[in-house]
């Protein structure tokens, strides 16, 4: 999807003539971007249910809490670090 949405914001790019220059922006509609972020969003879910199952179900009741805070808690991390510059 991400390669689709790239291939044809370089046409745009191409169309306008603006391919070298590092400040313009191509003039696309955000619309294009419903797809990815779709995406994401459904693997997030899917993920994230499949892995608190299997905390509940493989850990030991008295770790289900601290497994679950140190999911979030790398969840959290790695959110951090890819919106680092």
């Amino acid at each position: 999807v991400a390669a689709g949405i790239e291939y044809k914001r370089l046409e745009i790019v191409d169309d306008m003539g603006i391919a070298n220059d590092p400040d313009a922006a191509a003039n696309m509609s955000v619309w294009y971007q419903i797809p990815q972020y779709s995406l994401v969003g459904l693997s997030e879910v899917f993920s994230n249910i499949g892995t608190m199952q299997l905390f509940y179900e493989a850990a030991p009741e008295s770790l289900r809490s601290v497994c679950s805070a140190f999911y979030l808690l790398a969840n959290g991390i790695a959110g951090y670090l890819s919106s680092a510059p």
